[in-house]
């Protein structure tokens, strides 16, 4: 693909920009995004691949929660096991993709240190402003997980013109029914915003039926030069989990093709239960200006598994955790001389979890019980430096402490613990203006992540894990106008120590969370979008990437260029928006998402590898008054066959492959929804 070793290619742009610098205009972005330095700046000066899906662009797409609005987005594959709930990978890296990237609601964390991905489904997508992808970089601001890169959902959060109240009703298929509702209470000096949501379907397979609920408040307050929010967040999810469906070739077993919507986990289920609480805001104060927050999570999660379950065929077990967090960051924005800032920050979490399982109906202590607690304390700074015309440098660092301690809490057997750990994130990057409407850019980068609690618990004390580490380099071009944008880049993470869950990596009868042999993270994105009339609007993208072992052997068999499970190599959306009439718009969106190698398949030596798929989504739109409009939206048009997520099994008596499971994802797909606005 490319190397940007020591930054040759920003030296590169450094002695083109100086040549052509005295006939080169300020380039200019556009619109303003917050989420690549964590203050707000200019869209065209970060020195990394940034896309911004504005509150425009999700009314125009079919998109129903915030996952598949976020799946239309170059380099980002969905997957989803059934239900609303799916994870994100951005830049290539599978089933631990979630543990890449970071997501963020208004700037703040939503990712906890467990594996669970975030539950964003509860956001009601009327109430996004915009969402921002930052690929490739986030670590100096953001720490741990970062690498694939950052989400920053921004909501319609703070100071309205005007009082607006909003209320939605939704009617699909399979008995899905959703109310939302979002309010923004407009003053001079206090505003108010909520939202609301009831959610209840059986979803497309049996033992799927879901009841979810969430809500929030939000108060702000104008000082004379600065604001402060203070804000709520509740969301409780129950879902009963249907588990997997098997081929089995040799049986001739294929309930993929036969039954899709069967369960073999009729008895499974599971209950998430998310509170948060904060205040965040910023204040001009001498020179610069201050931005902090403070948070306070908590996570209730239980849940069930019966009789021929995945993991456990013959008996019942429960699982019951708690996790809590406290959150908090200070950066203060310098400027000086002529368009330069340097931003200098820090950061902190304290954490505490536990996870008690066990076997019913037995009863207390559990068989197995573990607490855990992180203390991570973090320094940063970043400057931003314009040192000619149309050129913009951008230089920072951070150094992280990491106090970790696991233990069994009926042993008291510690399971991994981490002292005085420090571990250092860095980024060196430029763009480039080249004219009014070109631009280049160019990034070199250290990252890190640290395993969690979930990863420290279950590696069934093979190793103590390392945490990651990569080095991630990024080269593009991007070309804006008033009515059109296209961007291109190639990307490459060479990561050691990466962390990951490989079965049989004990025994033939367990698997464990370890640190893999060196891998490669790479790949091509091209993005765009342009208005080709008054009433037409085109978007799309695609993205090669690849996703590869450079040393190690797995099973006596050498992993050395075999391709990471669950990384599908080409994917491709595109999407066109029409103006039927003037409150009359039609929207369809294809996505293709290329062939994979399934989990557990590390070697890539199972036959059969998760098919390819194209879906077609379709949304008309119209809007009967000022106050009144509707849509119908057809999802998987086409009603196409096919699943985001399969995994090898694995006999665990000999570590042979017996079959795989699937995950069958929806059929075709209706919805009706009627919004009123005042």
């Amino acid at each position: 693909m490319f190397q940007l070793r020591h930054g040759v290619a920003l030296v590169a742009l450094c002695f083109a920009g100086a040549a052509l610098a005295d006939d080169l205009p300020e380039f200019n972005g556009g619109d303003v995004v917050v989420t690549a330095s964590g203050v707000p700046q200019t869209r065209g000066v970060a020195p990394v691949s940034v896309s911004v899906i504005t509150a425009q662009d999700i009314a125009n797409s079919s998109a129903r929660t915030v996952q598949e609005v976020l799946s239309s987005a170059a380099g980002i594959n969905v997957i989803n096991m059934g239900g609303t709930s799916s994870q994100v990978d951005l830049h290539g890296f599978g089933i631990g993709g979630i543990s890449n990237t970071q997501i963020l609601v208004d700037g703040v964390k939503q990712n906890t240190n467990d594996l669970a991905a975030p539950d964003l489904s509860y956001i009601p997508l009327a109430s996004i402003e915009r969402i921002e992808v930052v690929r490739g970089s986030g670590a100096v601001q953001y720490g741990s997980g970062a690498t694939g890169g950052v989400i920053n959902i921004i909501t319609t959060a703070g100071y309205p013109e005007k009082s607006s109240v909003s209320l939605t009703q939704m009617f699909g298929s399979f008995n899905t029914r959703q109310t939302d509702a979002h309010f923004n209470l407009a003053g001079v000096r206090f505003s108010l915003d909520g939202y609301g949501q009831s959610l209840k379907t059986d979803h497309y397979r049996l033992n799927n039926d879901e009841r979810r609920d969430a809500g929030g408040l939000g108060l702000n307050w104008k000082l004379d030069d600065g604001k402060v929010r203070l804000y709520v967040r509740s969301s409780s999810d129950s879902e009963r989990l249907p588990g997997p469906v098997y081929v089995q070739p040799a049986n001739g077993v294929n309930q993929f093709n036969t039954n899709p919507t069967i369960s073999n986990k009729l008895y499974d289920n599971g209950f998430v239960k998310n509170n948060e609480v904060g205040v965040q805001g910023d204040q001009a104060i001498g020179l610069g200006r201050l931005y902090f927050q403070l948070a306070s999570r908590d996570k209730r999660t239980d849940s069930t598994y019966g009789p021929n379950s995945f993991s456990h065929t013959t008996s019942w077990w429960s699982d019951q955790r708690l996790l809590t967090e406290d959150s908090g960051s200070l950066r203060y924005v310098l400027p000086f001389a002529v368009d330069n800032r340097v931003t200098i920050g820090t950061d902190w979490m304290f954490g505490n979890a536990t996870d008690n399982s066990n076997n019913l109906p037995n009863a207390f202590p559990y068989l197995s019980s573990t607490s855990s607690k992180q203390r991570h304390q973090a320094l940063f700074s970043e400057a931003e430096l314009g040192l000619w015309s149309g050129a913009r440098i951008t230089i920072g660092g951070r150094v992280q402490r990491v106090d970790d301690l696991v233990h069994n809490t009926n042993t008291y057997a510690t399971f991994g613990s981490t002292t005085d750990l420090e571990l250092h994130a860095w980024q060196l990057g430029m763009r480039q203006a080249l004219g009014s409407d070109w631009s280049l850019f160019a990034n070199h980068a250290q990252s890190f992540r640290l395993p969690n609690s979930d990863e420290l618990v279950n590696n069934n004390n093979v190793v103590a894990l390392q945490p990651q580490l990569s080095h991630d380099q990024q080269l593009g071009a991007e070309w804006v106008n008033r009515d059109s944008r296209v961007r291109i880049d190639i990307f490459r993470s060479d990561v050691t120590n990466e962390i990951a869950y490989i079965p049989n990596a004990i025994t033939l009868n367990y698997g464990a969370n370890v640190n893999l042999p060196k891998t490669r993270h790479q790949g091509l994105e091209v993005e765009g979008q342009t208005r080709l009339m008054q009433v037409l609007d085109l978007h799309g993208n695609l993205t090669w990437q690849k996703a590869t072992f450079k040393e190690g052997s797995y099973s006596g068999s050498s992993l050395v260029g075999r391709s990471i499970p669950m990384v599908p190599q080409v994917m491709a959306n595109l999407g066109i928006s029409w103006s039927i009439r003037e409150n009359t718009r039609l929207n369809v969106d294809a996505q293709y998402v290329g062939k994979q190698y399934m989990d557990n398949d590390q070697v890539n030596q199972y036959p059969n590898q998760l098919p390819a798929y194209t879906v077609v989504n379709t949304k008309l739109t119209q809007k009967f008054s000022r106050n009144l409009s509707g849509s119908f939206s057809i999802n998987n048009l086409l009603d196409r066959h096919y699943a985001t997520y399969g995994a090898v099994i694995l006999d665990p008596s000999t570590g042979m492959a017996t079959g795989y499971g699937l995950y069958p994802s929806d059929s075709r797909t209706y919805q009706a929804t009627l919004t009123v606005n005042f």
